[in-house]
């Protein structure tokens, strides 16, 4: 058989013969068939490395849409406010209702009369009050307090802030005895120091009852027995 003929017949050949079934396929036999291609997809196989097919997106801390709340003091010590003034937008009970104030669901404290805005402290329940005093506060303290002083400093002495009571208790304090007690025992003096305040107040507040209720800068209403 000539050379051409022999080419011919070669390049009619299928690249890869079907094996029979009574064929055993060995990894020798497979190697032997096609080696070169083989090992060439078994290198490209292990060599490839899939990448991501999606970009990635950013983060971001500015995503919200809530409107902002603008809480704090819109009014402060010393304020004319009239019926229906916000005087306080806070977000839970930071500052207690007192005389003239009221307080809304979401705990804003507006005015129910007019008058000046008063802020005071309670050293013994460590609350911050609120009152609007519309004259008859003022006015009505005056006549249980001194002689020498004026409404508004009557109504201060009455109310006092937080920092005239700290002064107070310091003031009331035997320091000699505090500074001899170990923190459980100053915790208690502090506490009996307290409650003492609190009863000469009380005292002082029933001796001149009937005074401030004889006030006569507005009617008498059943509402003033609870400021007694």
């Amino acid at each position: 058989m000539s050379l051409p003929r022999m080419t011919s017949q070669l390049s009619r050949q299928p690249l890869f013969r079907p094996i029979l079934s009574s064929t055993l396929l060995t990894p020798s036999a497979v190697l032997a068939s096609r080696p070169s291609t083989i090992i060439a997809k078994a290198v490209f196989s292990l060599s490839q490395v899939r990448t991501a097919t999606k970009k990635t997106g950013g983060s971001t801390r500015n995503g919200r849409t809530s409107q902002p709340k603008y809480r704090g003091i819109k009014a402060g010590h010393g304020t004319l406010v009239k019926p229906g003034d916000i005087i306080v937008r806070q977000k839970g009970s930071k500052v207690h209702a007192a005389h003239n104030v009221g307080m809304g669901k979401d705990f804003t404290l507006h005015s129910l009369v007019h008058g000046r805005v008063h802020f005071h402290y309670d050293i013994a329940r460590q609350r911050n009050y609120v009152s609007v005093d519309d004259g008859s506060l003022s006015s009505s303290v005056q006549f249980g307090a001194a002689a020498d002083l004026s409404p508004q400093e009557a109504l201060a002495a009455w109310l006092p802030s937080e920092k005239m009571e700290k002064e107070r208790l310091i003031a009331a304090l035997d320091i000699e005895r505090y500074l001899q007690l170990d923190g459980f025992g100053r915790y208690r003096y502090v506490l009996e120091t307290i409650d003492e305040i609190k009863k000469k107040d009380e005292e002082e507040l029933e001796k001149t009852a009937p005074l401030r209720l004889l006030n006569k800068v507005r009617p008498f209403n059943l509402v003033d027995l609870t400021r007694l």
